[in-house]
């Protein structure tokens, strides 16, 4: 289900309410479209962490005067969606593009809780002065944990619509507002604000977003057979399922599906018509449904 996504034209930038904790274990990932970008950052905060892009592709993080891990040139695609994580665990650093990691390297990146900027970074202090890095191009799903996530961790929920109670999720933003400014998803409530350069500066613009998300991940056994619901209608899946299927859209493995936890007999609704089955969910608040309607 696509809904919205935002286009910077690389003269603004965010920034959360709050300050944001980058601790012993920690993960950012995020969608982004980058278009004809020069020098630019993604995140951070001068000079406490700081990404750099370049025209190249290229990608680091670091610490002024402190190091940097430089992921290389090329991790970055020009006019071209792609899923962006980097992963930090007590010195080790990882970069992933699209689930399969391009780039690693050591360094400590526990630098505590600090004001984070997003879409950008501050080149000096005071930050709000021209000169900051800014990205220019699109994003999508900017998600923040205290945790080091894995490769599967991370490929398991790429296209899976977050709620923001999620363990470990520190906040979530969206961007499905579509007007006004991010709202944070989590219990965190670290709602956005923009940022300018000091002189003519453009906030950033919600756009439709290309990026495909999966809410609906349940299955129900209706006699021997499988059935999912998908995309705005019912799939039949036969007797047999298989990992690769869920996986692909982000839903959890068939085990966990069908974990005695997260199974309960309800009625659901399919077409229009009464059926009876054996709903199969990992989402605590389908566990108690009483019925799957479907319109």
């Amino acid at each position: 289900m696509p809904g919205y996504a935002l286009s910077f034209d690389g003269t603004s930038m965010m920034l959360p309410q709050n300050k944001i904790t980058f601790g012993a274990t920690w993960t950012v990932e995020m969608w982004i479209k980058p278009i004809n970008y020069s020098f630019g950052g993604l995140f951070g905060y001068y000079p406490n962490l700081i990404t750099t892009t370049d025209g190249n592709g290229l990608l680091s993080i670091g610490i002024s005067g402190g190091g940097n891990v430089n992921f290389g040139s090329g991790i970055l695609k020009n006019q071209v969606w792609q899923h962006l994580a980097i992963t930090h665990n007590n010195g080790a650093v990882i970069c992933y593009r699209d689930g399969t990691q391009v780039g690693a390297g050591s360094l400590n990146l526990n630098v505590g809780s600090i004001q984070c900027f997003l879409g950008g970074r501050p080149n000096h202090n005071p930050p709000y002065l021209p000169g900051a890095y800014r990205y220019k191009g699109l994003m999508d799903e900017l998600r923040i944990w205290n945790t080091a996530r894995t490769k599967d961790e991370i490929v398991k929920t790429v296209h899976k619509r977050l709620v923001g109670n999620e363990a470990g999720l520190q906040s979530l933003w969206t961007f499905d507002e579509g007007t006004g400014t991010p709202t944070d998803r989590t219990a965190t409530a670290n709602h956005i604000n923009w940022i300018g350069n000091g002189g003519t500066w453009n906030e950033p613009v919600y756009v439709p977003s290309e990026i495909q998300f999966f809410q609906e991940k349940y299955l129900v056994k209706d006699g021997a057979n499988y059935k999912t619901f998908k995309n705005g209608s019912w799939l039949n899946l036969g007797s047999n399922v298989t990992d690769s299927l869920f996986l692909s859209d982000g839903m959890d493995t068939i085990d966990e599906m069908l974990s005695t936890s997260n199974s309960t007999t309800v009625p659901f609704y399919e077409g229009g018509v009464l059926g009876t089955g054996k709903l199969f969910t990992s989402l605590v608040h389908q566990k108690n449904a009483n019925k799957i309607e479907v319109k």
